[in-house]
């Protein structure tokens, strides 16, 4: 009996059935599979909606009924065993229709979803049965990430969660694995695109919509065909080059607001502060001057306001994931793929909030990676003896990763030198003299300051302000030079 499999409607693999009529069939990526089974003089039957998953045996069985051959198969629907009778390892597995109904849009915010698998308490990791975030492997596609898991909620067929029972491909982890698996391509053309909006920013501090937050997520999927193979006839056939292509784009205009908003100092009194930062120290005992005291110490609670947001922490980020699969026959695959994640945004500082808003850090991170994953499957030709090894195939995959991110000031950017310059000082000096009564003369003991002055940068205005001149006259003494 022959065993044919297709996914999204291209023919991927296949196989033959045994004396017993037991097949196997391996490796086949994850997804939602159609099986065709069919044998000479009797009525082919299709098996639509099997659904692999990483690291799981799925047993597909189907009784062939004697008849006259037709074109067209007889179509079932598969249906989920209750009893898994592999054992295997355990967890869970996310498929892409029930990831279609979460509310999360990454794949960690899938994989939470399964028993044993938390954030609580990590700093932003994720942790499998309590173990260190660090025990936690990543895999897209067969391939282990060594970068960012980001992806578009589009792109992901299903997320494994491994929590024991680790196979033996994978290695010596200790804590968990989580597996994420790409969509393949489709043999029809279809696209779809996706918005999401909460807001729309109007300046740098508010929105307008739903909230004050600014959320605004735009995604688009597309994939089809690229190549096709052609019949005896002349006539297009199967596909063997296919495409898959999704990326998104997400803004949000503060993408962790606090409860009850913020304390921040009115722009009028800001304004203020920094075109008059001090104030003279008088004695009004005396009258005397001593001194200069901060303007900023003599605030009042009607100088601040409540803001809803957290202000200067606005971040875009975009997401791109590209596939191309190649099936030029049931015993060979090639899948060429790549992921990019940009993310650019300014980082909320707790300490700036209330005064010093507008110099929050900047941060721009850049993460791509290429893999190719190739495989072979080796089958026994009719009528030879198949008593030796069976179901031989072989795998190559090679992988490139790479990260780039910066954090700076994105006013100065790299400038080292503009960071803490606040201008230069020009100083006038003459000679210094000492008076010998002895001898009646003054000695040259150094030099001393007659004027200073003040030249303030540009580069920070609001810090290098002002101009001051200091002045120090010279006694009028009889002047005699000792050598």
């Amino acid at each position: 009996m022959n065993v044919v499999l297709f996914l999204n409607g291209n023919q991927v693999t296949g196989g033959t059935t045994d004396f017993d009529g037991e097949y196997t069939i391996k490796p086949i990526n994850p997804g939602t599979y159609d099986a065709l089974f069919s044998f000479v003089g009797y009525t082919p039957k299709r098996v639509t909606g099997v659904k692999v998953t990483a690291n799981k045996i799925q047993f597909v069985n189907a009784t062939l009924g004697a008849g006259v051959m037709m074109d067209e198969a007889e179509v079932i629907e598969y249906t989920v065993p209750l009893i898994d009778r592999d054992g295997g390892a355990s967890g869970g597995t996310v498929t892409r229709e029930d990831i279609e109904k979460l509310p999360g849009r990454d794949a960690l915010a899938v994989a939470t979803t399964v028993a044993g698998v938390g954030t609580s308490g990590t700093g932003g990791g994720v942790s499998i049965r309590g173990a260190r975030t660090s025990s936690t492997w990543y895999y897209i596609d067969g391939v282990k990430v060594r970068g960012s898991s980001a992806l578009p909620k589009s792109a992901i067929e299903e997320v494994s969660v491994i929590t024991g029972g680790i196979p033996a491909n994978i290695g010596d982890v200790t804590g968990g694995v989580i597996s994420i698996s790409l969509r393949n391509s489709s043999s029809k053309w279809f696209g779809g695109a996706e918005v999401i909006s909460s807001g729309l920013p109007i300046g740098e501090e508010q929105s307008v919509g739903l909230d004050k937050y600014g959320y605004n997520l735009a995604e688009a999927t597309i994939s089809g065909p690229l190549v096709f193979a052609k019949n005896d006839d002349g006539s297009r056939g199967r596909p063997l080059v296919g495409l898959f292509l999704t990326g998104n784009f997400t803004s949000n205009y503060d993408g962790r607001p606090t409860f009850g908003g913020l304390n921040r100092m009115k722009e009028s009194t800001r304004e203020q502060l920094i075109a008059d930062p001090l104030r003279r120290n008088i004695d009004f005992a005396t009258g005397d001057f001593n001194g200069a005291l901060y303007n900023a110490d003599f605030l009042t609670p009607d100088d601040f306001e409540s803001v809803p947001t957290r202000l200067n922490s606005a971040n875009t980020s975009a997401q791109l994931v590209a596939k191309i699969d190649v099936n030029t026959s049931e015993t060979v695959s090639l899948t060429f793929g790549g992921t990019g994640l940009f993310n650019r945004g300014h980082n909320f500082s707790y300490a700036n909030s209330l005064m010093n808003w507008e110099n929050n850090s900047l941060s721009t991170n850049l993460n791509w990676r290429a893999y190719a994953k190739f495989s072979q499957r080796f089958q026994a030709e009719e009528g030879e003896d198949e008593s030796g090894l069976r179901n031989v195939f072989y795998q190559v995959m090679v992988d490139f990763t790479q990260n780039t991110g910066r954090t700076e000031d994105d006013t100065h950017g790299d400038d080292l030198m503009k960071y803490g310059h606040l201008g230069r000082f020009n100083v006038y000096q003459q000679n210094s003299y000492q008076y010998d009564a002895g001898a009646d003369v003054f000695r040259h003991v150094g030099w001393e300051d007659t004027a200073v002055y003040f030249n303030p940068c540009t580069v920070q205005p609001r810090v290098g302000c002002g101009h001051a001149t200091v002045l120090q006259p010279v006694p009028p003494h009889r002047v005699q030079l000792l050598l």
